[in-house]
C-alpha cells in the first residue's frame, strides 16, 4: 500500500525503487493499478497496457478491463478497444458497471454509424433504466431518424429522473417535435421541486421560461442571478432581454456589470473570459451606433472551442438581430444551431428561434450528443 501511494504522490522517489518494488509487489492490484494510472497519464501507454494485463491477471474485474480498453483506445487498437470491454461484460456484474460498459460500446458504434450494433448495445443497456442509458437509447434512435421512439425514451428518462424532467421539454425544443404541452408540465413541475442560490438552477429556470414565451419572468431570474453570482452567461441573456424590452439604459449597466465583477464568478474553476470580454465587446459596439466588430467576435469565438462557441454565437446573432443587423444576426444563430454542442442551452434557444422565423432545421445527429461519462442530464452552460 505505502508503494503505491508513493507511485502516485512521489514519482520521483518511487523511480530509485521501482525495480525491487516491480518484483516485491508483482501480486498486489493496488501497486499494479497505480502504475498502470501514472502511464497512461504520463506514458509510454504500452507500460500502463503492461501493468493493467498484470492486475487483471491478478484480480479481474469490470474496471480494469474498461480501463484496459481505454488504454487500447488511446494506442489506436480499435478492435483491442471493442473486444476488452466485450471481455469486461464476461465479468461478475458491479452495480451498473454492465450497463456503462454497453453504453460506451453504443456510443463508439453510434460514431462509427454501425447502427445495428449500437442499439443492440443501446436496448440492453437501457433494461437498467439508469439515466446515462436511456439517453444513450434515445440518442441512438434520434440519430437513425427515429424520433417518436426517440422521445419516448426521453420521456421515460424525465419521468424516472424528475430531477432532470425538464429535459424532455428542452429536447422537444431542440429537434421541433414532440408533446410539448405534456413535456412543459413536467419541466415546470421538475424545477419547482428545486430550491436554492446555484447559478446553474438559474441557468435552466431563465432558459425553460424563456423557451415558454414568458420574458419578464426570465429577465427576473437572470438578473437576480446575475446580481447574486455575478454569472456572465445569466448576465448577458439579461442584458440582451433588457435591451428587446427597450430597457437601452439597464442593458448598458448590465453589460458594464459583467465587465467590472464576471471574474468573480467562476464555472468548473475557470473564469468566464470570453463572456466578459464579448460584453465589452457590446459595449463598445452600443457607444459605436451598435457596430459590432465582427474580427474580434470570431477571434473570441476560436478561442473559446466548438462547446462555449456555441453560447457566443448565439449572444452575437441575438445582439446583431437587435441592432439592425438580422440578416447578419441569424448567420451566427445558424451557427449556433447546427453546433454539435447539444447539450448547450444557448443551442436550443438558437434551434426554438429559428424555428419560429420559419427557419427548417434539422435535428443534430447522437454521435454530437454528450460522452457517455458525463452525469446522467448534466449540462454546461457556461
Amino acid at each position: 500500500a505505502a508503494a503505491a501511494v508513493l507511485v502516485r504522490t512521489d514519482w520521483n522517489y518511487a523511480q530509485t525503487r521501482l525495480a525491487a518494488w516491480e518484483k516485491e509487489f508483482a501480486n498486489q492490484p493496488d501497486f499494479l493499478e497505480a502504475l498502470a494510472e501514472h502511464y497512461r497519464d504520463n506514458g509510454p501507454l504500452v507500460k500502463a497496457e503492461a501493468a493493467l494485463k498484470r492486475v487483471i491477471d491478478v484480480a479481474p474485474d469490470v474496471w480494469r478491463y474498461r480501463d484496459l480498453a481505454r488504454v487500447y483506445r488511446s494506442l489506436g487498437d480499435t478492435d483491442g478497444y471493442v473486444q476488452t470491454l466485450e471481455k469486461a461484460l464476461e465479468q461478475p456484474e458491479m452495480g451498473l458497471a454492465h450497463t456503462r460498459v454497453r453504453v460506451e460500446l453504443a456510443r463508439h458504434f453510434m460514431d462509427k454509424k454501425e447502427w445495428d450494433t449500437a442499439l443492440s448495445y443501446a436496448r440492453e443497456a437501457a433494461r437498467s433504466y439508469s439515466g446515462d442509458s436511456l439517453e444513450c437509447l434515445a440518442d441512438c434512435y434520434e440519430a437513425m431518424g427515429d424520433l417518436e421512439r426517440a422521445e419516448e425514451w426521453v420521456r421515460k428518462c424525465a419521468e424516472r429522473y424528475q430531477q432532470t424532467g425538464y429535459e424532455w421539454f428542452f429536447w422537444c425544443k431542440r429537434t421541433g417535435v414532440g408533446d410539448v404541452e405534456a413535456a412543459a408540465r413536467l419541466a415546470k413541475e421538475s424545477l419547482e421541486s428545486k430550491s436554492g442560490e446555484q447559478s446553474t438552477l438559474a441557468e435552466t429556470t431563465g432558459v425553460f421560461l424563456l423557451l415558454s414565451r414568458e420574458t419578464a419572468k426570465a429577465v427576473d431570474v437572470f438578473r437576480t442571478d446575475f446580481d447574486r453570482n455575478h454569472n456572465p452567461y445569466t448576465g448577458l441573456h439579461c442584458a440582451l432581454l433588457l435591451d428587446e424590452s427597450g430597457d437601452h439604459q439597464g442593458c448598458e449597466w448590465t453589460l458594464q456589470a459583467i465587465v467590472e465583477r464576471g471574474e468573480r464568478y467562476k464555472s468548473g474553476g475557470e473564469i468566464l473570459s470570453q463572456e466578459i470580454d464579448l460584453a465589452h465587446l457590446m459595449q463598445t459596439a452600443i457607444a459605436d451606433n451598435g457596430k459590432l466588430k465582427i474580427d474580434a467576435v470570431e477571434s473570441l469565438i476560436k478561442r473559446a472551442g466548438d462547446a462555449e462557441g456555441t453560447n457566443l454565437e448565439y449572444f452575437v446573432g441575438r445582439f446583431l438581430e437587435l441592432h439592425g443587423e438580422k440578416e447578419h444576426g441569424r448567420e451566427f444563430l445558424l451557427r449556433a444551431a447546427r453546433s454539435a454542442s447539444t447539450n448547450k442551452y444557448n443551442h436550443i434557444l438558437a434551434c426554438d428561434r429559428l424555428r419560429r422565423q420559419g427557419v427548417k432545421l434539422d435535428t443534430q445527429p447522437a454521435e454530437s450528443q454528450p460522452a457517455a461519462s458525463q452525469p446522467s442530464g448534466a449540462r454546461q452552460q457556461s
